[in-house]
């Protein structure tokens, strides 16, 4: 569990710590929009999965196809910090059955505002 330590969430570690339930501390570098842009080329690529049915789905599809344009995108940046997090040499995640997020460029689909033409 990777948890901001910023605000709330530096208790939240502590709290969590006392109660022997691993929590990871992060410091979240630029904003929003920079944090998931660094993590596109994982998603071009198809080594981004989601589960093929769930009932949070079509929700967080919605707000992945609307960043940065869209009302709420907290599942977005989590999504990449968790992206940015696993990426290191000695990070561990548990993978399981999905499907691909899709082919089409992570620009098009989370920056319109930003691509060009």
């Amino acid at each position: 569990m990777l948890i901001e330590e910023a605000g709330s969430g530096a208790s939240l570690i502590q709290e969590l710590h006392d109660h022997k339930i691993p929590a990871i501390a992060i410091r979240p570098e630029g904003d929003k929009v920079m944090r998931m842009d660094a993590q596109t080329a994982k998603i071009e690529a198809g080594a981004v999965h989601l589960p093929r049915q769930a009932p949070w789905l079509d929700d967080l599809r919605s707000e992945l196809l609307a960043f940065p344009h869209g009302l709420h995108d907290d599942q977005v940046d989590s999504i990449s910090q968790a992206l940015k997090w696993m990426s290191r040499p000695k990070a561990k995640a548990a993978f399981f059955s999905v499907e691909p997020l899709g082919r089409r460029t992570a620009s098009e689909r989370y920056y319109p505002g930003l691509c060009p033409g």
